[in-house]
């Protein structure tokens, strides 16, 4: 069921996200083969699924499918005009707040990873919560918050590219550091 016509950007995006999904498998394949620690395999299963569903977004058009349902909903509230009022201040509090949660959470976790194992699938886990954010930021559009997305500096671009890579690379990184383990105990 398709919400939008996809454009080449968001073809190659959901290109991108497949191969990240296909190469998340992998490490999930790889965890549970060489018997590494279950959350390993279920944050590699859990981030293949959100890559999938990442493609999925791109395909159908349903980001901007719920965008448009949310503006919808302010006009039928009477609140669509005044809606900056309220999304401003309310964005940069949820900004702020989740940022702060999620960074202490990932540095107490950095502190405490036993390997490079664990620190790859902890850099894959920051770069899904940044890419989740990004998503979030842009259903929520706020003029303010388009403009730092989609303006000169492409800072949507950068954050979907560069959190998608960077899943990519943790999670070939995972795999080779797990078998070169694996291989060296043979």
């Amino acid at each position: 069921m398709a919400f939008s016509a996809s454009s080449i950007f968001s073809v190659s995006a959901a290109g991108l996200y497949g191969l990240v999904m296909l190469a998340c498998v992998l490490a999930t394949t790889t965890a549970a083969r060489y018997r590494q620690l279950p959350h390993h395999a279920r944050t590699w299963a859990m981030l293949a699924a959100m890559f999938l569903l990442l493609a999925c977004n791109r395909f159908t058009g349903f980001e901007e499918f719920v965008r448009s349902l949310l503006r919808e909903e302010l006009r039928v509230f009477g609140t669509y005009e005044d809606r900056r009022s309220v999304q401003g201040p309310l964005a940069v509090a949820v900004i702020v707040l989740f940022s702060a949660a999620v960074g202490w959470s990932l540095y107490f976790r950095w502190r405490t990873a036993r390997g490079q194992r664990d620190r790859a699938v902890l850099v894959a886990l920051g770069a899904a919560v940044v890419m989740l954010a990004l998503v979030v930021m842009r259903i929520v559009s706020l003029h303010q918050m388009d403009t730092l997305l989609y303006g000169p500096l492409k800072l949507n671009w950068i954050a979907d590219l560069g959190s998608s890579v960077a899943v990519l690379g943790a999670a070939l990184k995972y795999v080779r550091l797990v078998r070169l383990r694996n291989a060296g105990r043979r």
